[in-house]
C-alpha cells in the first residue's frame, strides 16, 4: 500500500501575484463566494500585505 497525500483543503479565498495591464507587479485578493458571500475581487494592491488585510477585512464582514 502507498501513502497518497492528502489533498489541500481549498478555501475559496485566494491572495496572488499578478501583472497590471501596464506590466507592473501587483497582488490580487480573490473570493470565489460562499453560502453567505456572492464573492469579492480586489485588484492592484502594492504588496502581499496589502492583499491579505484586503482578504482578512472581506472574510471579518462577510463571512459571518
Amino acid at each position: 500500500m502507498t501513502d497518497t497525500p492528502t489533498p489541500a483543503t481549498t478555501t475559496g479565498l485566494v491572495v496572488l501575484p499578478y501583472r497590471t495591464d501596464r506590466g507592473d507587479p501587483a497582488w490580487v485578493f480573490r473570493c470565489w463566494g460562499t453560502d453567505t458571500c456572492d464573492g469579492w475581487l480586489s485588484l492592484d494592491h502594492t504588496s502581499q500585505q496589502s492583499a491579505e488585510r484586503a482578504r482578512d477585512r472581506h472574510v471579518n464582514e462577510e463571512h459571518q
